[in-house]
């Protein structure tokens, strides 16, 4: 998928979260048991934020070519590695998996026809 293309889709998600705020918070407060005021005023607006935020980076992930000895060329390529693993706390888990599933949603991964030489 287009790094645009994922840009679009993290934000759209973001305004989702927002939309659908009342009904996620109350979900949230149900899982955990915390305070809905919470679940509403902080976690909301806090795993939105996340993916608005992530949104913008899928068109500045790159990798970078590092000027050194002439006869060499030194480059970094960033890529996703795969699967995202995270023991999260009790009291925070939709942030948790925003901090975690934005980032890697924005990376993407490459097709197999990308990775030809």
């Amino acid at each position: 998928m287009r790094p645009a293309d994922r840009q679009r889709i993290l934000w759209k998600l973001g305004d989702l979260i927002l939309e659908h705020g009342d009904e996620i918070a109350r979900l949230e407060t149900l899982d955990n048991g915390k305070p809905i005021f919470e679940s509403r005023q902080i976690d909301i607006p806090m795993v939105a934020n996340c993916f608005h935020y992530f949104s913008g980076w899928t068109t500045k992930l790159a990798g970078e070519t590092l000027p050194v000895s002439p006869s060499f060329f030194n480059y970094t390529l960033r890529e996703p590695l795969g699967v995202v693993g995270a023991i999260i706390p009790w009291n925070f888990p939709m942030i948790m998996v925003g901090w975690k599933a934005a980032p890697a949603l924005a990376a993407g991964t490459p097709s197999s026809s990308s990775r030809r030489s």
